[in-house]
């Protein structure tokens, strides 16, 4: 599968999984934080999915508590 294919759907179930009603940590925080990530991995030639993914999910941890 290609890999816009894989982060386009990762985005979708992020988004419906709710996150954080604090506005500081909601889905657009999430966004913001996927912007800035892939835009350091165009600097630095990292693994865009990888990087990716992991902004997606770097406070998933909030809303599964």
């Amino acid at each position: 599968m290609e890999e816009k294919i894989i982060f386009e759907k990762i985005e979708k179930e992020v988004e419906l999984f709710g996150y954080s009603k604090d506005p500081s940590h909601d889905f657009y925080h999430i966004l913001r934080v996927v912007k800035l990530s892939l835009f350091l991995q165009k600097k630095e030639c990292g693994n865009k999915l990888v990087i990716g993914t992991s902004a997606l999910l770097h406070d998933l941890h909030q809303a599964l508590a």
